[in-house]
């Protein structure tokens, strides 16, 4: 047996995946072709209003709950979305997920106006400072969002 039949035993290749896109732009344009119309204008929203909760965006987006939960989060792990839980004090219960513009959000934005990402005024920094942010409060029916 030669040595690179060998090899290939000894590494088989993994059924049903398909090539990870290697470059950002490959990225964002197998993201783009993803998109739905309800994501982008999700990714919209978010932007121009800085900050949504889950519940806010499946009230205005979403049939149910959980169907807003997966998207929201598959959304997030592409980046085009970002999100994080506000701090609540001991025996509050949790903080239902905020949502900001992740950074793929902002290129396929900035991509469909025909404008550089930093034309939208976006930075993960500054999107993420909403979460340490005094002006988002907690009231008691749920997430006040400020901005």
């Amino acid at each position: 047996m030669s040595v690179s039949a060998r090899n290939v035993r000894e590494r088989p290749r993994a059924r049903g995946r398909s090539r990870q896109p290697r470059s950002m732009a490959d990225r964002l344009l197998v993201l783009a072709g993803q998109l739905t119309d309800r994501d982008r204008a999700i990714i919209r929203l978010v932007h121009e209003h800085r900050v949504f909760t889950t519940h806010q965006l499946a009230d205005l987006f979403f049939n149910s709950q959980d169907r807003a939960e997966h998207r929201l989060r598959q959304l997030t792990e592409a980046r085009a979305l970002a999100r994080f839980r506000p701090h609540t004090r001991h025996g509050e219960g949790s903080a239902p997920y905020c949502y900001v513009l992740g950074s793929a959000g902002a290129a396929v934005l900035a991509a469909e106006q025909g404008v550089e990402a930093r034309k939208l005024d976006y930075r993960t920094d500054k999107a993420l400072v909403i979460a340490h942010s005094q002006r988002l409060s907690r009231p008691a029916g749920g997430v006040a969002v400020g901005a």
